[in-house]
């Protein structure tokens, strides 16, 4: 098997184990945070999509009364609150704006009108989703379904379905006709153009599925951390909320679940363990980077991508979200995504976004690298740019400046020649 041919194999071997790990997780991603029945259970809603395409169910747990979440699902919209997740997703793809300029807002703004059935809220890029059911303090049906239910101990269960037929092609067919021409033209072409919408089917199943639930559990996690009081001024009161710890008791006084006693001795050796761990990473990342643009695509380059994407499929498995986060916050970390971790702030939290560029980049370089690779060299086979290796036992002639190139060309030529030659030619 020659070189190249070698080096599709490991690429569609790479390639395939990503599918297969993808395939493996899709079942808990479309339910993450959710128990076997929520994900199966009948929700108010349900009705408007009889036959789906695709359903999700996520939920997360959070430690305040229905009436304290309530009033911050009813403020949901870009142009509005947001949607409390990971703002600059929505700003880089549909330059959102907030009532809090450019962040999803941290309190509740009374200025803004409550969502009432026949309503519309506003996702952006000119796509709005119709208000369908309102019912105070229970659930809202707007493309999505959010149910409230609450439990035992000053608690809520938040719930959170999508069920419907993937957000491309349905978001791309909402367009308003009167928004900005790139959008009417995604419209016309999901429209008019033939096999788009198969294509399209494929893109939600690979791309847009994940992204929602990148999205989904930012915002699930935005409104838990907001209704708690984790940001100063979380509510409409203005008072500033105290401070979130992991062993702080609950609002009815009960300690939450596994109380961990802080220990700044572990929280400093995870924090060592994930900045070495991500140095590797990077390294990985900076040796792929390299080797694409050099076009130097070879065995080392694929495990190194290899290291990277293994890398990536644990973090999306865990809700994008490190597994060292957690136990950092178990152990007394401060909450939030750049606690474990030696690195400034603003640059920790901007990491998926200064990655996931570089992915793009890494792997159209490589790509390009394999196909050069199968060019031919003067009619020959052989890769671009390399001189067919000599046949074992053979001499090339070697010529200097200066030498008469007529003998070397003879004695080139009577090397090849076939045996008997001499005597059919006298």
């Amino acid at each position: 098997m020659s070189i190249h041919w070698k080096r599709y194999a490991l690429a569609g071997g790479a390639l395939a184990a990503e599918v297969a790990g993808y395939l493996l997780w899709r079942p808990r991603m479309l339910r993450w945070g959710a128990t076997r029945e929520e994900a199966s259970e009948s929700l108010p809603g349900d009705d408007y999509t009889p036959h789906p395409r695709v359903q999700s169910t996520r939920a997360v747990t959070i430690d305040t009364a229905p009436e304290l979440v309530w009033p911050w699902l009813m403020q949901m919209g870009i142009g509005r609150a947001g949607f409390y997740t990971h703002d600059w997703v929505e700003r880089l793809m549909f330059r959102a704006r907030y009532v809090d300029g450019r962040h999803s807002a941290t309190r509740i703004h009374p200025e803004l009108a409550l969502l009432q059935a026949g309503d519309s809220v506003p996702l952006g890029g000119g796509v709005l989703a119709p208000v369908l059911e309102v019912q105070p303090g229970r659930h809202l049906v707007a493309q999505e379904i959010y149910v409230l239910r609450p439990l035992p101990g000053n608690r809520t269960r938040l719930i959170a379905r999508y069920r419907g037929m993937g957000f491309i092609s349905p978001a791309a067919r909402a367009i308003r006709p009167d928004a900005g021409p790139v959008p009417r033209l995604i419209r016309f072409a999901v429209l008019r153009v033939p096999g788009a919408d198969l294509a399209l089917r494929a893109l939600d199943f690979f791309v847009a599925d994940p992204l929602h639930h990148y999205m989904e559990t930012g915002m699930l996690t935005g409104i838990k951390a907001r209704a708690e009081g984790k940001y100063h001024d979380a509510d409409d009161t203005g008072a500033a909320a105290p401070p979130w710890s992991p062993w702080r008791p609950r609002p009815d006084g009960t300690p939450p679940a596994r109380v961990v006693r802080p220990r700044p001795a572990v929280v400093t050796a995870i924090k060592a363990v994930h900045t070495l761990a991500w140095l590797s990473i990077e390294s990985s990342v900076v040796y792929v980077l390299y080797t694409g643009l050099a076009g130097r695509t070879s065995k080392r380059a694929g495990i190194a991508g290899a290291i990277v994407a293994g890398e990536t499929l644990v973090f999306a498995a865990n809700g994008f979200r490190c597994p060292l986060t957690g136990l950092a916050e178990r152990y007394g970390a401060e909450h939030g995504s750049v606690t474990d971790i030696y690195l400034p702030k603003w640059f920790a939290h901007n990491l998926p976004a200064i990655h996931a560029p570089l992915l793009v980049l890494m792997a159209c370089l490589h790509a390009r690298n394999l196909r050069q690779g199968l060019k031919p060299l003067n009619g020959q086979g052989g890769i671009a740019g390399r001189r067919p290796a000599a046949r074992p036992g053979t001499q090339q002639p070697v010529v200097r400046a200066g030498d008469d190139l007529a003998p070397a060309a003879a004695h080139h030529v009577r090397a090849v020649r076939k045996p008997g030659a001499h005597g059919r030619g006298a």
